[in-house]
């Protein structure tokens, strides 16, 4: 039950990790594709500087790196986004074609970091698991004290020609037994 309860755990939580992550990046992509086009007109306004012997070519060359250097992160996280998309495409067990585009928001949290690890402490399915396996082993620790013990055997009755009564007790390990008999 438990394995069941932590496989289905672990794939909600990476599909949602995927989801979200791919969000991230979107967003990333937006940010960083205005960032490019202030870095190209940056190149264009030194490019007629040093037509003009305004400024170095050194510069020039920096302000084209600058726009290299964009257009690579760019690129790497549109293949970051590719990537976590086949793995949830994975996940998901279906077959999408790989230029999907997630649209959706991030959730805020809204619990601080107490309230989110005390949830999270309660909601474990793995904490709990190991809870019982503690509590069994304590009990199989308790039942090793009688085993040292010898075992225990007590009788005693009345008997008289009309009645007679007796009363077992006996001792077996951690098991005990009370045997009543009238007559």
């Amino acid at each position: 039950f438990y394995d069941l309860q932590n496989t289905i755990t672990n794939v909600v939580s990476d599909v949602r990790r995927d989801f979200f992550y791919i969000l991230l990046k979107q967003e990333q992509i937006k940010e960083r594709k205005i960032l490019l086009k202030e870095f190209e007109e940056n190149l264009l306004i030194a490019k007629a500087k040093h037509a003009k012997g305004q400024i170095l070519e050194i510069d020039v060359f920096t302000t084209e790196l600058n726009v290299l250097n964009e257009r690579l992160r760019i690129n790497e996280l549109q293949r970051t986004i590719l990537k976590r998309k086949m793995d949830l495409r994975y996940r998901l067990g279906c077959r999408i074609p790989l230029k999907f585009r997630i649209k959706g928001e991030r959730e805020a949290l809204g619990l601080s970091e107490k309230e989110a690890v005390a949830l999270a402490k309660e909601r474990s399915f793995l904490l709990e698991k190991l809870k019982k396996e503690i509590w069994e082993q304590e009990r199989k620790i308790a039942e090793k004290v009688w085993e040292y013990l010898p075992q225990f055997t007590f009788q005693m009755g009345y008997d008289n020609y009309r009645s007679s009564i007796a009363v077992d007790l006996t001792q077996s390990g951690y098991v005990w037994g009370v045997d009543l008999e009238a007559e």
